[in-house]
């Protein structure tokens, strides 16, 4: 378990920041697995409502579920 020490704190604006970054660098990658699932778009969904946060959108469970489901097609 961390410690106090251990955790990192991030404001909601850094949040945004590092969300837009991930997203950007996902987008590169996104074409090698639509070349083996085109019909597969939950990376895709995924990286749209990351840049959605990024952008200003709101923090919700849609946002988490559709990471989710990202990392499930990666599987």
């Amino acid at each position: 378990m961390p410690t106090e020490s251990e955790t990192i704190e991030l404001s909601e604006h850094e949040l945004r920041e590092i969300t837009g970054y991930a997203a950007d660098g996902a987008r590169r990658a996104l074409s090698i697995f639509e070349q083996e699932l085109p019909a597969d778009t939950r990376p895709r969904d995924a990286i749209d409502a990351a840049h959605a946060f990024a952008g200003g959108g709101r923090r919700t469970g849609t946002l988490r579920e559709s990471a989710w489901a990202a990392y499930r097609a990666a599987r």
